[in-house]
């Protein structure tokens, strides 16, 4: 049983969220269109601004990584469905 809570602990922390970054969201937009030049490599680091609080800050997140598309995008994708702001959602089902 012991070992069953470590592994699922384990795997919590390989799968928890880093913070959305700081800072005002128009730095933050610029932060992702030059991760994003990164190509697919650049996914992770785009996937803590789709828990930011500023919506256009997740919007433009979703756009940056379903044009980067690929089997990285897929799950940032599915964590865009699940926001509370309509656009995003339609966004990441696109």
């Amino acid at each position: 049983m012991l070992r069953v809570v470590i592994a699922l602990a384990v795997v919590s922390c390989a799968y928890a969220q880093e913070p959305a970054p700081a800072g005002d969201a128009k730095s933050k937009i610029k932060s992702i269109k030059q991760i994003a030049k990164e190509g697919q490599s650049g996914i992770p680091r785009l996937q803590p601004y789709l828990a930011d609080q500023d919506v256009d800050v997740r919007r433009e997140a979703v756009k940056e990584i379903a044009e980067l598309g690929g089997p990285r995008s897929l799950e940032p994708l599915v964590q865009a469905t699940r926001g509370n702001d309509a656009e995003v959602q339609i966004r990441a089902v696109d």
